[in-house]
């Protein structure tokens, strides 16, 4: 492969990363949104409730989850990789990271509801 084209497949691929994420986001608050939880225990034992949990799932999704992975892209993007700079690497890793967490954190939610809808 050219190795003048790997930056420019980086962005498209980044780009593709980049929509598919925002879609996943964009389930992953519906899918809290509708969530039928009423309230639940925090780790001190008390009583939160629905809502406060929904608006702190939603700003994990959305601000939490998007640290994680740049914190985890500054490290991952130390390997070498054909010639590509830091910044090159760091962009499309955190992408590819948050990506992958948003799907993750997706899955629990649809799990989530799944469990909530059909069994109780």
């Amino acid at each position: 492969m050219n190795e003048q084209l790997i930056p420019d497949i980086l962005k498209t691929q980044s780009i593709q990363f980049l929509k598919w994420s925002i879609i996943i986001l964009i389930i992953n608050i519906l899918m809290i949104a509708i969530d039928p939880y009423s309230t639940t225990t925090d780790l001190t034992g008390q009583v939160s409730s629905g809502w406060s949990v929904k608006i702190s799932a939603i700003f994990t999704s959305i601000i939490g989850i998007a640290i994680i992975s740049l914190i985890l892209s500054l490290v991952i993007s130390i390997i070498p990789y054909k010639g590509l700079s830091y910044g090159q690497k760091f962009f499309f890793y955190s992408l590819v990271i948050y990506f992958i967490i948003q799907c993750i954190f997706c899955l629990i939610e649809a799990k989530n509801l799944w469990y909530e809808f059909t069994v109780k």
